[in-house]
């Protein structure tokens, strides 16, 4: 693996032609061999049917309008659900949960509508009790969880079923995306992404 390179560039233009043409390739090359890495990762003989696994897919909620106990959105927050809801616009949710405040079911009220689907209201403080509960009641389902900067790092370790994350998101860190799949057998993956 190359962990530093230095290329010195001579004077002659066909020169610094060549070695571009050699980085691209080096580069196209390393994105090759990750996807093939990729792919044959995913493509085991072990991978269970996709009926097999529930995924659960965890948010914060978007930015706030300000610090008062149950403000709504901000007009950023307001693009923020909107931009998620585009983003998750292909997952079909068979359940969406979310706090009892406005910004936690705010940002993901279009997601249920979408798909027809109501948000139950969770208790926070339950969570070691609800997570697993809810991972029995939608095995092979799809569900969603909008959470605060405090709670949603511990639930994702909770479906996740072990530690991954510690203590809690930036208070002003919104853009979190965290997607678990748990199989029958209780293998889970994680998936962070931004938004």
């Amino acid at each position: 693996m190359i962990r530093n390179l230095t290329i010195s560039f001579p004077a002659n233009t066909l020169r610094i032609s060549i070695y571009l043409r050699i980085i691209i390739q080096m580069k196209k090359c390393t994105c090759l061999f990750l996807g093939l890495v990729l792919f044959a990762s995913c493509s085991g003989v072990d991978q269970p049917e996709s009926g097999d696994l529930t995924t659960v897919v965890l948010v914060r909620h978007a930015e706030k309008m300000d610090d008062s106990e149950d403000p709504d959105l901000s007009e950023e927050g307001y693009r923020r659900a909107d931009r998620l809801s585009e983003m998750l616009s292909r997952l079909q949710f068979d359940a969406v949960y979310s706090t009892p405040r406005v910004r936690t079911q705010k940002t993901v009220e279009a997601i249920a509508e979408r798909n027809d689907t109501v948000i139950e209201d969770y208790d926070h403080e339950q969570l070691d009790t609800l997570i697993p509960a809810w991972l029995n009641r939608h095995r092979g389902e799809t569900i969603l969880i909008s959470g605060h900067s405090n709670t949603t790092p511990p639930a994702s370790n909770l479906a996740l079923g072990r530690e991954h994350f510690e203590g809690k998101f930036d208070e002003s860190d919104f853009g979190n995306i965290i997607i678990i799949t748990r199989s029958q057998n209780g293998e889970s993956k994680l998936l962070h992404l931004r938004y």
